[in-house]
């Protein structure tokens, strides 16, 4: 190497002149991408891996337990009570990431599961029943 340079500026020196230089860092670039990209993939589902399924389900028993106070028994019941439908629209209910627990939020009551459509209608209305009334009516006259 040269003296007066630093080893960054001795590599953008020999990436400016030399060509053989230019297509090795080139490749080794290539190959660090494609080990970081398939790394997580030796490693077993769940561990540091959030798309794996054992993620996933404690995902699943966190929310149901500390967000809506259900045990995934609770929840199952629930969810077959209903016949696996939305509680409103009678729409066939897809997987937990289709469901959306509906739940009162001044007492924290779950009411049912619903489909995300139901769901934000009735967060749209604010729960009020008036609201709701109206807009059947308006249904109605306007239909």
């Amino acid at each position: 190497m040269y003296p007066h340079m630093t080893k960054s500026e001795y590599n953008k020196y020999k990436w400016a002149t030399d060509p053989e230089y230019r297509e090795k860092s080139r490749i080794r670039r290539w190959n660090w991408r494609n080990d970081k990209k398939t790394k997580h993939l030796d490693r077993p589902i769940g561990q540091k891996n959030y798309g794996g399924k054992q993620y996933y389900e404690t995902l699943m028993k966190w929310t149901l337990k500390n967000k809506y106070g259900l045990t995934p028994l609770t929840y199952n019941a629930l969810y077959e009570s209903q016949g696996c439908v939305c509680a409103i629209c009678k729409q066939d209910l897809g997987g937990f990431s289709e469901c959306n627990i509906d739940h009162c939020h001044k007492t924290g009551k779950v009411r049912g599961i619903l489909c995300k459509l139901c769901n934000v209608g009735l967060g749209s209305y604010r729960d009020n029943t008036e609201y709701l009334k109206s807009a059947i009516s308006y249904l109605e006259l306007n239909g």
